[in-house]
């Protein structure tokens, strides 16, 4: 195959340099199939295509074939996300953890062809078609998987995450954003341009998504977009860092490669291959893959800058593998050789070696049976330790920063630590916690754009105090988050398992709060997760209740808060108390005072017309109502007329066994509804059925229902003793 992979290359070599200088080398391939996709995570890239073609590399430079079952699918799009590798194509979708072993799930991809994949917010986002009448759609894994939640003018072709928000960019130069992780929202933007938009990535600090004809677009937010510079080629793909982005395409029958410090201009010249450029990703260490037509893969050749010194020894001695310090010129700086050590950046290293401080990527692990630590020891706050694009903490590797300043693009806490204590100041864009890694803040202030929390149940933030203020903070997967003291800041905290289709392989997500305070605009919680509130303050303006999630109070302050709804979740009162609440969002879900006497308020109940209401089952209740040790559920003013029908008690304590409709007393508190009765009396061939006023005559053919509102029934009402047998109850007129 080694003629396959070379043939790719106009001038007949495997190497090759792009006008910026950059040095490109064709790689070995184990296919002639055309290469549609490719991503890269957990230190694994995977690339994906025509002929059910899956290949795996662990280093990007020797690939090997993956085999399944289905011969002749296609596959145009993977991505990586939340642990887990995603493909999907003409039919069928399929998953995998390490890109070797996959599992095939068909759900409802079968009457759709899928174009892209995106992951970000902890879900999984993909742009298509639904075959049944080609209509172009959105999907996600939200409750299903996969879930239209968008129907589009014109086909999508490809979909980015980046700055919280969602962009899908299409034919005729259709760009769709979904703002905050809204997968159910979104909303087409001006792109001024009518091209077919092909590509699109998040990198240095702006949106870039590339064309037909050579047309690139940039955007700070995906919502306002600039026509720049265009590039010589149909762009296919693009990928980048904070430092660069890379595009790749196709020019006639040709590919060709342009590099550009930032996606507004493509200086230079493009350098062209033999066979058409589908696809690009960057790697965890710096270097950058493309694949395309005929199998080609080609990798950028880097320059990595490694530590040689198995003991311990501050950053600024001479024990690095290219002769000098650490520089923004390396493509990569690595701490990963053997040995037991700790590598120092002192007050003295920031005084006198500011400049090997900044770099692209560093990665911090050590092989087996040794241990790496990255210790920012009191190296101060007036110069920073600048990982540009990468900080990577691999198993065997930790960092610890004492009153130092980080300032990065993305930290990967991969199965090691990192712990930021004595004041320590730090700053990134993306934060993720994954595969049994531990984070720890012990004071001092850290921000990031979004963090995500994944993995095993041995995956967990600590915060002992001091702020973390995160935009969007994800936790998924049996992740934890212990908060003891300090603040936790955060525009969304978002507690779910993740993709639908792993549910029950892992343990539930936990928020621990047992001191503290969280404030945050929305707390949303799904399939299973738990937030228990021991001590503290949560203060959180939204509170959404998924199916099977249980808000566990057992002490402290819910704050601030607007409204509570429920979509199958519980909210369970542990500790004796009066909680205060915002208005209530009943679409199925309970209330349970489990033991003890509690009282709790809500501001109102239900959802302004013309929206149905759900409803809210209480349980454990202790009564009866005219008990002065009863439980105690007060609902405010803020109601609409009739929505107390969606509250139901279940066995209520000093009452028969059963489900009680609510009602409310003079002063808000709502109590079981204890029906009266039904009178009935025989005349003759009819049975005379009675009842009080406020209360509709329900018949079923079964004693256990369905029933059904009588139409026009109105006490006394006549019941022939002719036709076939029927039961009788009262329903309350709200």
């Amino acid at each position: 195959m080694i003629a396959s992979a070379l043939r790719g290359v106009l001038c007949g070599m495997g190497i090759v340099f792009a006008a910026s200088g950059a040095e490109w080398q064709a790689r070995l391939s184990p296919t002639e199939s055309n290469l549609n996709a490719i991503a890269s995570g957990k230190w694994q890239t995977v690339a994906v295509g025509a002929n059910s073609t899956i290949l795996t590399s662990a280093d990007g430079a020797t690939w090997r074939r993956v085999e399944i079952p289905e011969p002749n699918l296609t596959f145009n799009a993977v991505v990586y996300g939340n642990g887990w590798f995603a493909i999907a194509g003409d039919t069928d979708y399929y998953s995998s953890d390490e890109g070797t072993n996959w599992n095939r799930v068909t759900g409802g991809f079968r009457d759709k062809t899928i174009y892209g994949l995106a992951h970000g917010e902890s879900r999984f986002v993909s742009v298509g078609i639904i075959n049944s009448n080609l209509q172009p759609a959105i999907f996600a894994d939200s409750g299903a998987w996969p879930q239209r939640t968008a129907t589009t003018s014109n086909i999508l072709r490809a979909v980015t995450y980046g700055q919280n928000t969602f962009v899908a960019v299409g034919d005729r130069g259709l760009i769709m954003t979904s703002l905050r992780g809204d997968v159910y929202t979104w909303t087409q933007q001006v792109s001024g341009t009518t091209a077919n938009l092909r590509a699109v990535t998040w990198a240095s600090s702006r949106f870039i998504a590339g064309g037909d004809e050579g047309v690139v677009l940039t955007s700070p937010d995906g919502i306002t977009w600039t026509v720049n510079a265009p590039a010589s080629f149909t762009v296919k793909g693009l990928a980048g860092s904070r430092s660069e982005v890379v595009a790749v395409g196709v020019f006639g029958s040709a590919g060709r490669l342009h590099e550009s410090p930032d996606g507004t201009s493509w200086p230079g010249s493009a350098t062209q291959y033999a066979s058409p450029l589908n696809a690009i990703v960057r790697h965890a260490s710096g270097k950058y893959l493309a694949v395309g037509n005929g199998g080609l893969v080609l990798e950028s050749v880097v320059t990595i800058n490694s530590w040689t010194n198995p003991a311990s020894s501050d950053w600024q001695e001479n024990v690095w593998s290219l002769g000098h310090l650490p520089s923004i010129d390396d493509t990569a700086v690595m701490l990963t050789n053997a040995g037991w050590k700790a590598v120092a950046i002192q007050a003295s290293t920031a005084g006198n070696y500011a400049n090997s401080l900044r770099v692209k990527s560093l990665t911090v692990d050590a092989p087996t049976d040794s241990a790496t630590l990255l210790l920012l020891n009191y190296a101060g706050l007036s110069r920073t330790f600048t990982p540009v694009n990468d900080l990577i903490i691999g198993p065997n590797g930790s960092l610890l920063s004492y009153y130092s300043a980080i300032d990065g693009g993305t930290l990967q806490v991969a199965g090691g630590r990192a712990t930021f204590a004595e004041f320590a100041q730090t700053q990134f864009g993306n934060v993720y916690v994954t595969n049994g890694a531990e984070m720890i803040i012990s004071n001092g202030w850290f921000a990031a754009n979004q963090t995500i929390v994944s993995g095993s149940n041995a995956t967990a933030m600590r915060q002992f105090g001091g702020t973390n203020r995160i935009d969007a903070l994800r936790l998924n997967s049996g992740a934890r988050y212990y908060l003891s003291g300090g603040s936790l800041i955060t525009r969304s905290l978002d507690i779910w398992w993740g993709l639908p289709h792993l549910s029950g392989l892992e343990p539930s997500p936990f928020f621990v709060q047992s001191g503290g305070r969280v404030e945050t605009t929305l707390l949303f919680t799904d399939n299973g997760a738990v937030y228990e509130l021991t001590s503290g303050v949560l203060a959180a303006n939204s509170i959404r209740l998924g199916a099977g999630v249980r808000l566990e109070l057992k002490g402290g302050i819910v704050a601030s808060n607007q409204s509570l709804s429920f979509s199958g979740g519980t909210l369970l009162l542990v500790t004796n108390g009066d909680y205060r609440l915002g208005h209530l969002l009943p679409n199925g879900g309970r209330i349970d005072f489990g033991t003890g006497r509690k009282t709790v308020r809500f501001t109102g109940v239900g959802y302004p017309p013309p929206v149905l209401d759900g409803t809210v089952t209480i349980r454990n209740w202790t009564g009866p109502a005219s008990s002065l040790e009863r439980d105690r559920f007060y609902i405010g003013d803020d109601s609409q007329p009739g929505d107390l029908r969606s509250v139901y008690f279940i066995d209520p304590e000093g009452y028969p066994a059963g489900l009680y409709f609510a009602k409310a007393l003079s002063d808000g508190e709502i109590v079981p509804l204890d029906p009266p009765p039904l009178h009935y009396v025989r005349s003759g061939d009819q049975l005379i059925l009675t009842w009080p006023e406020g209360f509709r005559l329900m018949a079923a053919n079964d004693v256990t229902g369905p029933y059904n509102e009588v139409n026009g029934a109105k006490s006394p009402y006549p019941v022939l003793f002719t036709g076939s047998r029927r039961f009788f109850k009262l329903w309350p007129i709200f």
